[in-house]
């Protein structure tokens, strides 16, 4: 086989690998369309009535922002509505070990303040379905929200679960805890909202 033979056999080898190359390239370039990752003008809490409704970020003494969420029955909550109450804003996920852990320390707690307090838990990602049966599961009634899309749950820079707020009668964020807490510790923080 001479030099030109050769030569030619392989570039006969690569126009297969070269028509993959571009279909692939194609491909993702069609995905990339469909989901427009620089596209601003996407779906707004405005537009379906859910997400975050203030552009401000949480801090401790300051507002807490305000969002909505649809709850188990699909029906529109917002942060706000619960001014005059203090809150304890609880993140979770299905996937999250100390989530389940803490979760009957937080339905204590809600049974130990009653009308008193309001404690809300934001499901982070997972679909109503699975988040419910694993509130049936952890024997969970306090009121549980679904971010589903994570709007929220960004709104409120939340890095690991279980993320806790802690929110005054007037709407201000009097502590914060990212991570695993116990029912003294949560009595502790809920009193001190409570205080204002």
């Amino acid at each position: 086989m001479d030099e030109q033979q050769i030569e030619d056999q392989i570039s006969g080898r690569r126009w297969p690998m070269v028509v993959v190359l571009v279909a692939i390239a194609v491909l993702l370039g069609l995905i990339a369309w469909d989901q427009r990752p620089w596209d601003d003008s996407g779906v707004s809490a405005t537009d379906t009535g859910v997400g975050m409704l203030s552009n401000e970020s949480p801090r401790r003494d300051g507002d807490a922002p305000d969002f909505a969420l649809l709850d188990e029955r699909g029906e529109r909550v917002t942060l706000s509505e619960f001014e005059g109450r203090p809150v304890f804003l609880n993140f979770w996920a299905t996937w999250c070990t100390f989530c389940k852990e803490e979760m009957p320390d937080m339905q204590r707690v809600q049974d130990e303040y009653g009308e008193d307090l309001v404690i809300i838990g934001v499901n982070a990602g997972d679909s109503v379905e699975d988040g419910e049966a694993f509130a049936r599961r952890s024997g969970i009634t306090y009121l549980r929200l679904y971010d589903v899309d994570l709007t929220v749950t960004d709104g409120y820079l939340v890095q690991a679960m279980p993320t806790s707020y802690f929110i005054t009668a007037d709407g201000k964020i009097s502590d914060a805890n990212f991570g695993f807490m116990v029912h003294e510790q949560m009595i502790e923080k809920v009193d001190e909202a409570i205080a204002g």
